[in-house]
């Protein structure tokens, strides 16, 4: 199985402490040869032990096994195309879109009467547009990026409705709101953010992930949205496929 579908099966059951010793692992994975478990352990201020047994809550022996399926996986993914980090981050993105979830959402999407789909920000591009989409298709839609319209809609959702939260941090103020809100109500809610142990797919029924490298000018956040557009491609497709070009009238 590939490493990142491993991961993305294996990391809900990581508590926070133990998913930021993951991400921080994940990150500096271009320097993975240079560190140990101590130094792991310093820069997360924990102890060795912690390391260890992260490792081995994802089904490793311990830290030099995973480390070196993960450097594996890492460099079989660079020598397989002639490829830049963005084609990386997707390749990994796409690696770990679990089926079952997009089964899941496939389905929703099939019996739901309304989508409702909630970003703000640089996502919203991908969200309006993953929206439109989906509506030019025949599903009646709704599209939100005014935090007051937001609130006020999402009380009066129903249960054969679905909401789709997307969030690249996965700790926008305002989609945390909408998600706490949503817990409220009958409605089934649908997250796609960054790979992490985020809020945002902490109070979801349902997850995706999309790989994204942090970049901020400013201190503003200016990261391509590319994986998000990537997961949102996927299950627009797999509806596609399953609804539109299995009916016999298309």
């Amino acid at each position: 199985m590939d490493f990142y579908k491993s991961l993305g099966d294996k990391r809900q059951s990581l508590n926070v402490n133990e998913q930021n010793i993951l991400n921080y692992i994940l990150k500096n994975v271009n320097q993975l040869n240079q560190l140990n478990v101590r130094q792991i352990a310093k820069d997360n201020f924990t102890v060795p032990n912690s390391i260890i047994r992260v490792c081995k809550k994802l089904g490793y022996n311990g830290y030099l096994q995973f480390r070196e399926v993960l450097l594996n996986s890492t460099i079989a993914q660079k020598t397989d195309i002639q490829t830049t980090p963005q084609i990386h981050n997707l390749n990994r993105t796409a690696s770990m879109i679990n089926l079952e979830t997009l089964n899941i959402t496939t389905r929703l999407l099939q019996i739901c009467n309304c989508v409702n789909v909630f970003a703000f920000g640089l996502s919203r591009f991908v969200a309006n547009e993953f929206l439109n989409r989906l509506m030019l298709i025949g599903k009646a839609g709704q599209f939100f990026y005014d935090l007051d319209m937001a609130c006020a809609t999402i009380e009066k959702c129903k249960e054969n409705e679905i909401a789709f939260l997307i969030s690249l941090s996965g700790e926008s103020p305002e989609i945390i709101q909408i998600a706490n809100l949503a817990k409220l109500t009958p409605l089934t809610t649908i997250s796609i953010t960054n790979l992490s142990n985020n809020t945002i797919s902490r109070l979801t029924n349902h997850n995706f992930y999309a790989i994204a490298n942090e970049l901020k000018y400013k201190n503003m956040d200016i990261a391509n949205r590319l994986g998000l557009a990537y997961v949102c491609n996927t299950i627009f497709d797999d509806y596609i496929d399953k609804t539109i070009y299995n009916n016999k009238d298309y």
